[in-house]
């Protein structure tokens, strides 16, 4: 233990040698660890003084002086080279910051040695020493990590080691009173060491710790806490989820409303497919139908680069103006297979001709047909309005009934216009 006291009058010196001084890491292992030898280069009153503890196999070794001679300056010493000079240090009295400098052996109990200079710098402090002393000699080198002394100590800190093994007059004092008081950190500390009893923090602080663990005033993550926490979560939630009895007398009435009124569609369903001795279907076109209107089909039928009616004539449809419909249907589509002799309403043409009561036009439902090959299934739709479709001047259907005569033929080739309209 270092510690710095009052005698008599005149500068410090060593003293009678008995033993290096050594420290007992309080890290997960025990390890001894010694200062062998302190060069104060430039600090608090003193400049190139060397102590050195390694002559010796002394078992304890005092170092006193009277007041002022800097015992306490000594003790800053060495807890500046193992933990770093204090930012605002009173120790500048003499050299200026940039120019203190603090160097030391420390050794542990494996043989390892650490030759270390420390100085005032926000940057790389710590430096390997070269062993080098004097004042125009460079004694320092490499960069060393700023805790490299501490680990070497089992990663001690600085208030820990200041309570256990730095401990000056006026602390030793409140010290003693604090043992009296049966309270206080130094107090425990020399209690500790008195006793042997040096695990005596760590118990503490694993009692400590444990108890963390279970309640920790407005922590998050303590069991207890966590456990209230899910506990009062889970109670909201079930609140939240809870509804009124009328509530819930609203809801079911609302279900069983909405469950009768689906078992009635079912029946209904069921009564339209029995029509007409049982072929009926369910029938819902969604093709171009996607966004509920016919728009997009209706952009496509008014482009002058868009073809209709070459296959399943009517599939696709939208609503345009009915001139423009019959265009696209008949002139439109003579011309793109070249049948020019067809499409209008002029004489020479061919009379084709639709004749639709507009009143009355309107689509039937739809059905199944099995009369292909094999039995083979279509679906069939007729439409009203149709008064009567004339195929080359003769009527082919009449009210939608199919007549007797067929007058179309097979088309090969491109048909001609009639010469009279060719000439104009």
């Amino acid at each position: 233990m270092l510690a710095a006291g009052r005698c008599g009058h005149g500068e410090a010196t060593l003293r009678q040698p008995i033993s290096r001084p050594s420290f007992k890491s309080t890290g997960s292992g025990t390890k001894l660890v010694r200062l062998s030898k302190l060069y104060l280069k430039a600090f608090g009153p003193y400049t190139e003084q060397v102590i050195d503890f390694a002559g010796t196999d002394a078992s304890l070794h005092i170092i006193c002086g009277p007041n002022e001679a800097g015992k306490s300056s000594l003790l800053r010493a060495v807890r500046g080279l193992f933990f770093g000079i204090s930012e605002r240090t009173l120790d500048n009295f003499l050299h200026e910051n940039a120019v203190l400098r603090i160097a030391g052996i420390v050794k542990d109990d494996t043989g390892h040695q650490l030759f270390a200079m420390r100085r005032k710098a926000r940057k790389q402090p710590l430096r390997e020493w070269n062993g080098n002393v004097g004042t125009d000699i460079v004694c320092e080198s490499e960069p060393l990590p700023d805790g490299a002394i501490s680990a070497l100590m089992g990663n001690i800190g600085e208030a820990q080691f200041s309570k256990l093994f730095g401990i000056d007059r006026d602390e030793l004092i409140k010290g003693g009173e604090a043992i009296l008081d049966g309270q206080g950190d130094v107090g425990e500390s020399l209690f500790e060491a008195g006793a042997g009893l040096v695990g005596l923090r760590r118990l503490r602080d694993a009692l400590e710790s444990e108890a963390g663990l279970l309640f920790a005033p407005r922590a998050s993550k303590p069991l207890i806490n966590s456990t209230i926490n899910e506990y009062e979560t889970a109670r909201h939630q079930a609140k939240d989820l809870a509804i009124k009895t009328e509530e819930w007398v609203r809801r079911e009435e609302a279900f069983t409303a909405a469950l009768q009124q689906l078992n009635e569609n079912k029946h209904a369903l069921a009564e339209l497919r029995m029509e007409n001795e049982g072929p009926g279907f369910i029938y819902l076109p969604l093709l171009n139908y996607a966004d509920g209107n016919l728009d997009f089909v209706k952009g496509l039928l008014e482009r002058d680069d868009a073809v209709i009616s070459l296959s399943d004539g009517g599939a696709h449809c939208g609503t345009i103006p009915i001139e423009l419909a019959i265009k696209r249907q008949c002139r439109d589509t003579a011309l793109l297979y070249g049948m020019d002799d067809r499409g209008l309403l002029k004489p020479g043409y061919l009379a084709d001709v639709n004749v639709i009561d507009m009143k009355k036009l309107k689509l039937c439902k739809p059905w199944q047909a099995f009369d292909l090959p094999a039995g083979g299934k279509r679906l069939l739709q007729k439409a009203d309005g149709y008064v009567v479709t004339i195929k080359s001047g003769q009527v082919t259907f009449r009210n939608g009934e199919v007549q007797s005569v067929r007058p179309g033929v097979v088309i090969r080739g491109p048909q001609r216009a009639p010469m009279a309209m060719a000439a104009e």
